[in-house]
């Protein structure tokens, strides 16, 4: 009867699991953070599979994406399979989940042979965003194989060390080579936690004085490290390429502006995503397991990996959601494991005798109830949370399904810089289309402009002589006639030129013309003030001023990863002057502009 309760549940768990990897899972338009650029490389490699050892992007090689390729290969396998398409790009990062859950269903039962430990696992895994949601297991992103591949290689190497046997060792070997092919130098960071893992246990030395572990390190040696000498061969500079996207430009640096956190960044992501709750559960299975020794040794072993990992990450200058990706399967173990050992230390305790499985429902039910629900709920009603970057891409999207390509002859105009994400359709359309941002985009006649953001429109509409207009859903079509006067008549710029940089940094202000009250700002890419504050100044009838003031920090409505921050300001009165302040970290005054309104 139990063996038949549990095969149920796992059934029923597995399905949950196989669910959460794959139902819509291409409902999303492809994201532009990093799916986009992946699925560019992919589709290019596609149609020149002849340049499968490195990758291209807009047919040049690409130097900023410097990745091995086997996440690229893999994308290219399921297009030859499927066709090119959303499904192609991320059933690897899907498939990748299942992976993950067998990974740890052999693990755990090979090492302490528990199946509410999997269950639980499973539950508290599968329902976690940060691990389920874009950038990881729901697109074409790297962090989901990676994730499986380097879990694969840390449980196989345990295995081994457990073991001694050669098998898991070379398979261990085989997974560290793949982790490395699809995320490079990353494969390497779960390494510290094995070397004091093993000098904890004292088999440090017997490991690195048997024969078959040299042996079998050259698989890594040879495939992985091996790729980035052949690709420095075929295109010169790899390797230097490689030194500043990810060593120098990543962890010894902040890649990006927006991606400055604190220390202890991922610890509050993981409280976030997880809960205190399983964070503590996850801790205490620690001291617990040395009222138990004979788990000792596993809970020591993830505890490490774990620590160390995170200690790493956290110490690079860039820190990204993703980048912690690998330890959530750790910390759902570890967790179950505290679960599992206060009920072994306390089961003989416990006067009234219950069923394992009313207390594995009973913690599914306390820890994940929440979180499974709600993952429930976004796979079966789906939605768009950034309209404004992805608009555009779902109507390329439509009118390609549509076999009802959108015109070449028009500039497609929003706010955004970095745009794969539209590259990758228009390559599925057989089209090649005109992307502007709309900061950069110098209106002139004859030109012809679409544009479906809001605010855009209403600006093209009232400032420039139409011809013709046409729409496809909200998406219109404008035909410019000619024009001599400016274009600038909504559009307010405030620029400052910093000498130590020779940098002139703006700020624009788009006024809404069917709405006094509605503006947009604008603000340009590495902008370094501390806080900026705007005075809207209006007039009363008997010559007094009041103001509508808005202070800013970073409290922007939308932020573009890499070009323009946008804040929507709605105003009580119409004003008639801007004051701009804008103030140092020490709250001196570097720039202060008025203008009328």
């Amino acid at each position: 009867m139990k063996t038949l309760v549990e095969k149920t549940l796992l059934i029923a768990t597995f399905t949950f699991v196989v669910f959460v990897c794959f139902y819509n899972l291409n409902f999303l338009a492809v994201r532009a953070y990093d799916e986009g650029r992946n699925a560019v490389n992919a589709f290019e490699m596609y149609l020149n599979p002849t340049s499968f050892l490195y990758t291209t992007f807009d047919n040049q090689i690409d130097t900023w994406n410097t990745k091995p390729p086997l996440l690229i290969w893999l994308q290219v396998l399921f297009m030859n399979i499927f066709g090119p398409g959303e499904w192609a790009i991320r059933l690897p990062s899907a498939l990748a989940g299942i992976g993950i859950a067998f990974m740890i269903l052999w693990f755990v039962k090979k090492s302490i042979g528990s199946t509410w430990v999997v269950l639980t696992s499973w539950c508290l895994l599968f329902s976690n965003w940060l691990f389920t949601g874009v950038h990881v297991l729901r697109t074409g992103d790297y962090d989901a194989t990676f994730t499986l591949f380097s879990l694969s290689f840390v449980f196989c190497f345990y295995n081994y060390s457990q073991s001694r046997h050669i098998k898991p060792l070379v398979i261990s070997c085989i997974f560290l080579t793949l982790a490395i092919l699809t995320k490079g130098i990353a494969a390497f960071f779960f390494l510290p936690g094995i070397f004091l893992f093993l000098i904890l246990n004292k088999k440090l030395k017997e490991i690195l004085l048997s024969l078959n572990f040299w042996k079998a390190i050259i698989i890594p040696l040879v495939f992985g490290v091996g790729y980035y000498l052949l690709r420095e061969i075929l295109t010169p500079g790899y390797i230097h390429q490689i030194w500043i996207n990810e060593i120098a430009g990543r962890y010894t640096q902040v890649e990006n502006h927006g991606n400055v956190k604190q220390f202890d960044y991922y610890f509050q992501l993981l409280r976030n995503s997880f809960g205190l709750k399983v964070l503590s559960l996850a801790a205490i299975s620690i001291p617990l397991s040395f009222l138990n020794k004979k788990y000792l040794s596993f809970v020591t072993y993830l505890t490490l990996l774990t620590l160390t990992f995170f200690l790493i990450v956290s110490t690079s200058k860039t820190k990204l959601f993703w980048y912690i990706a690998p330890v959530t399967p750790l910390i759902s173990i570890l967790a179950s494991m505290g679960i599992f050992l206060l009920f072994e230390i306390t089961k003989d305790l416990v006067k009234i005798k219950l069923p394992e499985v009313i207390y594995f429902l009973a913690v599914v039910f306390l820890l994940s109830y929440p979180n499974i629900k709600s993952v429930i709920n976004d796979r079966l009603k789906p939605r768009e949370t950034n309209i404004q970057q992805y608009s555009l891409a779902y109507k390329l999207r439509k009118a390609q399904k549509l076999n009802k390509p959108l015109s070449e002859e028009f500039k497609y105009v929003d706010f955004d810089l970095y745009k794969p994400h539209y590259l990758f359709y228009s390559y599925l359309s057989n089209r090649k289309y005109d992307f502007s941002n709309f900061n950069e985009t110098n209106i002139q006649s004859f030109d012809k402009i679409a544009a479906d953001i809001p605010a855009l429109k209403a600006y093209i509409e009232s400032n420039f002589p139409i011809v013709k207009k046409e729409k496809f859903e909200d998406l219109i079509f404008y035909s410019i006639a000619e024009f001599s006067h400016s274009n600038d008549a909504r559009l307010l710029r405030f620029q400052k030129h910093w000498d130590k940089n020779k940098e002139t940094k703006q700020i624009d202000i788009l006024r809404d013309p069917s709405d006094s009250t509605s503006y947009i700002l604008i603000k340009n890419e590495g902008f370094k003030l501390a806080s900026l504050s705007l005075y809207f100044r209006r007039t009363n009838p008997d010559q007094t001023f009041e103001y509508d003031v808005v202070h800013l920090s970073d409290n922007w409505d939308y932020k573009n990863h890499e070009g323009y921050d946008l804040k929507f300001i709605k105003l009580r009165n119409p004003a008639s002057q801007l004051e701009l302040k804008g103030l140092d970290s020490s709250g001196n005054e570097m720039w202060v502009q008025t203008k009328p309104l």
